[in-house]
C-alpha cells in the first residue's frame, strides 16, 4: 500500500497527473494499492482521475489527513495477516520493561498500587493540557502519540505497543500533558498515580529506585529513537 501526500503541493500539472495515473496502474498490476492524501485540493487532478478510474478506487478515497491515511494503510496491511492482530494477547505485568528487575514481592506491591484500564479503538487515553498525574504501562494494543500542527491537523509522533510506557512527567509537580495519546485499537494499560508512587517510595525506597531506573532507561531509548528518526528525515 502506497500513500502519496499532495496536501502541501501547490499544483499538479497534466504530465504529473499522467505519471500518478501510471503509478496507480503499475501498483495495481503488482496487487498493490495507492491512496492520494489531499486530492480534494487539486480539482483538475481529481477530475482527470475520476474519468480514468472506477469510483471505488482507493486512489479516490478522499482522505485529507496524512495520519488518517497512514492508519488506513496500516489497517490494510494488518488485514492481510489475518483477523487477529499480533499484539492481541495481554502482556503479563512482570514482563513489562518498566518492571524489569523487580522480584516477586516487589511486583506484588507495585501491582497493588496500580489500576487496570481498558480503552476502545479510536478513543483518547490522555489529552494535551490535562494534568500529568499518572504513569501508564501499556500491556495490550497500540496507541499513537499525536501533536497538533500549525495548520490545525494532528501529526503522529510515535506509536506505543505492549511493553512500553508513557507519562514520565507524572513525577513533576503541576506537570501537564504535552501531547495527545489515542488508542489505535483496543488497548489495556495499568496506571500508577503520583500519590500512590509517593507512598511506595516512602514504604519501599528500593522498589521506587528500580522503577525510576527503568523509567530513565525507557526515556533514553525513546530519545535515541526519535533522534535517529529526526536525522533520517533531514537527510
Amino acid at each position: 500500500t502506497w500513500v502519496v501526500d499532495l496536501s502541501q503541493v501547490h499544483d499538479v500539472d497534466p504530465p504529473a497527473s499522467q505519471l500518478l495515473l501510471e503509478l496507480r496502474r503499475a501498483l495495481a498490476d503488482d496487487a498493490k494499492q495507492l491512496t492520494l492524501v489531499g486530492l480534494s485540493r487539486h480539482p483538475r487532478l481529481l477530475r482527470f482521475l475520476e474519468e480514468a478510474l472506477p469510483p471505488d478506487d482507493p486512489a479516490l478515497s478522499g482522505l485529507d489527513d496524512l495520519d488518517v491515511a497512514l492508519e488506513w494503510a496500516e489497517d490494510r496491511l494488518l488485514d492481510g495477516h489475518g483477523p487477529t492482530p499480533p499484539n492481541d494477547e495481554e502482556l503479563p505485568l512482570g514482563k513489562h520493561a518498566l518492571t524489569e528487575g523487580l522480584d516477586t514481592a516487589e511486583l506484588e506491591r507495585l501491582t497493588a498500587a496500580l489500576d487496570r484500564r481498558e480503552f476502545e479503538r479510536r478513543t483518547f487515553v490522555v489529552r494535551k493540557g490535562e494534568p500529568a498525574s499518572e504513569l501508564f504501562f501499556v500491556v495490550r494494543g497500540e496507541l499513537s502519540v499525536l501533536t497538533d500542527t500549525i495548520d490545525g491537523r494532528m501529526r503522529r509522533l510515535s506509536t506505543l505497543s505492549a511493553g512500553m510506557g508513557f507519562g514520565e512527567p507524572f513525577l513533576l509537580d503541576d506537570a501537564v500533558r504535552t501531547a495527545v495519546v489515542r488508542a489505535d485499537r483496543q488497548a489495556v494499560c495499568w496506571t500508577l498515580e503520583r500519590s500512590r508512587f509517593d507512598r511506595l517510595a516512602a514504604d519501599d525506597p528500593a522498589l521506587a529506585a528500580k522503577l525510576l531506573r527503568n523509567l530513565l532507561r525507557s526515556s533514553a531509548r525513546i530519545t535515541e529513537r526519535l533522534t535517529l528518526e529526526t536525522v533520517r528525515a533531514t537527510r
